[in-house]
């Protein structure tokens, strides 16, 4: 059956030598290590994108409630928008004052009043690894619509034609993991960029 000679020639192939064990488990531990930067770096971008994403997506359904108004119709008109200060970005609304008037040059109703000194404040809910790093120009502002049509108002903070929130994840300043929510005070248009 087995012939000793036999026995000799198959002892030493029957498995790995502790260096090839060895050079495995070292290939594996450095891709595992890189795998889990790269899903690190990958999960703070995804953050940031998420939380520059929900900022646009609540200025627009702020946009949209003011033009289309509540269902329910419990609440008379608000003004409704974003209050961006260097803290934080919130949800920000304000009775409608009402106030209408007849252009007779323009030939219709023109609309005037959010009552700016009864500001209600509701948290905008982002992350919290995200805070707001900076606001160019630097300042406070409540960027309202007004109903009926959504009309933009801005006010406060500095000079310009747009303010721009530039968010951070944690306390890394590194540009990669800054993200930039631009809002133009002039038309009420919003959109996420890179920081450069």
């Amino acid at each position: 059956m087995f012939s000793p000679s036999r026995t000799k020639r198959t002892a030493g192939r029957g498995g790995f030598t502790l260096i090839e064990m060895l050079i495995v488990v070292a290939i594996v531990g450095i891709l595992a290590i890189t795998s889990i930067a790269a899903f690190t770096s990958y999960r703070k971008s995804s953050l940031l994108d998420v939380s520059a994403d929900n900022i646009i997506s609540t200025f627009y359904q702020q946009r949209d409630e003011v033009r289309l108004g509540k269902i329910s119709g419990s609440e008379g008109a608000l003004c409704k928008g974003l209050a961006v200060d260097a803290d934080s970005v919130r949800i920000v609304s304000a009775p409608f004052a009402g106030q209408k008037s007849f252009d007779s040059e323009s030939q219709r109703w023109i609309y005037k009043g959010c009552d700016m000194g009864e500001l209600t404040y509701e948290d905008l809910n982002l992350d919290d690894l995200v805070s707001v790093a900076e606001i160019k120009p630097a300042g406070t502002y409540e960027l309202l619509f007004m109903p009926p049509e959504g009309e933009f108002v801005a006010s406060g903070g500095g000079f310009g034609d747009e303010v721009e929130v530039i968010l951070q994840y944690g306390d890394d300043a590194n540009a990669t993991y800054q993200r930039m929510v631009s809002i133009n005070l002039k038309s009420g248009n919003a959109n996420k960029k890179f920081v450069k």
